[in-house]
């Protein structure tokens, strides 16, 4: 038996969001779990899970699966508000939203690539104006060389 029970207007309003929610009391992790069912849910594997992974083990039992996690004192319209934001199906489904993930990283890319060329061309040009510089010194100034080099005087 859980430690602590969530409020049932928080239930409530978590039902009326997604009714395929739930939410339950972690005694192992000392946190509030919610939890989504799998509509086409497989039976599992006992083995694949670690003595650490109690909890993923019951979760994946029962055919729900981790959404969200929350603290003790956390239960209000925040945990409401993190569902809606990152809501997959509001967003279009989950290939609308990993096209534009994918289109994100190729624009990063692209961007990163050509800020590098960018740099290299402005070393270039640096270089290549010392490389070609005039190098002159008035027949007034006497022009001393490195220890070892020749001198122009």
């Amino acid at each position: 038996m859980p430690l602590f029970t969530p409020p049932t207007g928080f239930v409530q309003r978590l039902r009326a969001y997604d009714p395929l929610l739930r939410i339950r009391w972690s005694d192992w992790e000392q946190r509030w779990r919610i939890e989504r069912k799998l509509t086409n849910a497989r039976s599992i594997d006992p083995g694949l899970f670690r003595e650490h992974q109690y909890e993923e083990f019951i979760a994946r039992c029962d055919g729900y699966i981790p959404v969200l996690y929350a603290g003790r004192e956390q239960l209000d319209n925040r945990v409401i508000f993190t569902l809606w934001v990152n809501d997959i199906q509001r967003q279009g489904g989950s290939r609308t939203v990993a096209d534009r993930l994918e289109q994100e990283e190729a624009i990063y890319r692209s961007r990163s690539r050509a800020k590098w060329l960018d740099d290299v061309f402005v070393q270039a040009q640096e270089r290549y104006s010392y490389m070609n510089r005039v190098r002159v010194v008035p027949e007034s100034h006497r022009h001393s060389a490195p220890p070892g080099g020749m001198s122009i005087s």
